[in-house]
């Protein structure tokens, strides 16, 4: 059991990457967490053999520093913090997780939670699974195409929202 002083000392000089490597700081806001959360995933995978049902949803985790990723989310348990778009398993354990860096000018044709979606459900796609997922996520694009690899979505639909 560590004492209080002890566990800050040890909780403010954890550095997840290599200090003396320089990061090009406009490629990716996450770069120095970026293969802390990897192996992360990576031991999650290993460790964890999921049944056939899963849940997509987004996840904070807090933070109240300076980053230029962190998002106000009021209607959340944590409000202020990274957020993060998550693929768990029905009792909370996580699969998969990536960090949200916020609002990027790429653009791609099928949109942000259409590419989350298929990133985070890629090492599972042959397994049969059921995923379960809020309207922020569910568009018919992506119904299709997981379909097509496998995996069946239950979610609610807004009927009138244009995508």
């Amino acid at each position: 059991m560590f004492s209080r002083h002890r566990f800050e000392t040890i909780y403010w000089n954890i550095v997840l990457s290599d200090p003396t490597v320089r990061l090009d700081d406009s490629a990716d806001r996450f770069a120095h967490a970026r293969d802390f959360v990897n192996d992360l995933n990576a031991s999650f995978s290993r460790t964890i053999h999921p049944g056939c049902h899963l849940v997509v949803d987004e996840t904070m985790i807090k933070f109240r520093g300076e980053h230029l990723s962190i998002q106000l989310m009021p209607k959340k348990p944590i409000p202020v913090g990274f957020k993060a778009f998550t693929l768990a398993t029905l009792r909370g354990y996580i699969l998969n997780e990536t960090l949200y860096e916020g609002k990027t000018t790429s653009k791609s044709d099928a949109g942000l939670t259409y590419r989350v979606v298929r990133d985070l459900l890629r090492p599972y796609e042959k397994g049969h699974h059921v995923v379960a997922m809020d309207s922020y996520y569910t568009s018919a694009t992506l119904l299709v195409d997981l379909f097509s690899v496998g995996v069946l979505v239950v979610g609610s639909v807004v009927p009138f929202l244009r995508t």
